[in-house]
């Protein structure tokens, strides 16, 4: 990731967005591991590098790195999990917070940094299927770096 980052520093390949699904394991509370991706969510944000934090588990993932993430969209999640995303949900109200364990597949709370975000706010994502997307052919992102 840190060879990525320097070579969009350099504009050597075009911006990019890398998603980390169950990041709860790759930027976990109490892990070194977790350096690398707290310093691509700060830095990245300035060179065209989006990282997308998707878990489950919020109580078990960094919150240096999550309060780093300019969006964050707030699914469903065990009402054990409420009490961790407090210092992550922005100006969202206490009544928007208490309806995420039940929230709807597709319903969540958008929030953020005041920055990007000024208020959270309910939303509903839809998927529009595409017959014609290749979605199973991998981006060839190397293919772009001039070496």
């Amino acid at each position: 990731m840190r060879e990525l980052n320097e070579l969009r520093k350099e504009n050597k390949i075009s911006p990019y967005v890398i998603f980390i699904d169950e990041a709860h394991l790759f930027v976990p509370q109490d892990e070194s591991s977790k350096q690398i991706i707290r310093e691509s969510v700060r830095i990245g944000r300035h060179h065209g590098i989006c990282i997308v934090l998707i878990t489950q588990s919020p109580m078990d993932i960094d919150k240096k790195a999550i309060r780093q993430c300019n969006t964050r969209l707030l699914f469903a999640i065990e009402p054990d999990q409420l009490q961790s995303i407090q210092g992550v949900k922005a100006d969202a109200t206490q009544e928007m917070i208490d309806r995420l364990p039940k929230a709807p597949i597709g319903t969540c709370i958008l929030a953020g940094t005041y920055e990007t975000i000024k208020h959270a706010i309910p939303v509903n994502i839809r998927v529009m299927e595409n017959p014609e997307a290749d979605a199973g052919k991998a981006p060839d992102i190397f293919s772009e770096v001039n070496l």
